[in-house]
């Protein structure tokens, strides 16, 4: 989601809400595509290693980020337990690893 968001950018630019009226579309072909459902495990991910080069204060934030999350979902959990309204924070915050169950 996140990849899909950053490339909106030129196409808002040009057509003031576009952005918007996409994110929609874009979940529901997630949605049947079957990204969003039990097969999908989230697991909390390594600050260190994931942001390895970025400064403290950057892991420091994605470590609170994370914190929220794992709050709300514990460390491993389904995506498909995810509420509606979380589903772009969380997998958008680039604190969780996925993993697709076969």
């Amino acid at each position: 989601m996140e990849k899909f968001v950053m490339s909106q950018w030129q196409r808002e630019l040009e057509f003031p809400g576009a952005y918007k009226e996409s994110i929609p579309t874009y979940r529901k072909m997630l949605d049947e595509a079957g990204f969003n459902n039990a097969e999908t495990l989230c697991s909390a991910a390594s600050i260190e290693k994931k942001f390895a080069e970025e400064t403290e204060d950057y892991k420091a934030y994605k470590r609170r980020d994370q914190e929220k999350i794992v709050a709300q979902y514990g460390r491993q959990f389904p995506l498909s337990s995810v509420k509606r309204e979380d589903l772009y924070r969380v997998m958008s915050s680039r604190v969780l690893n996925f993993t697709v169950q076969p």
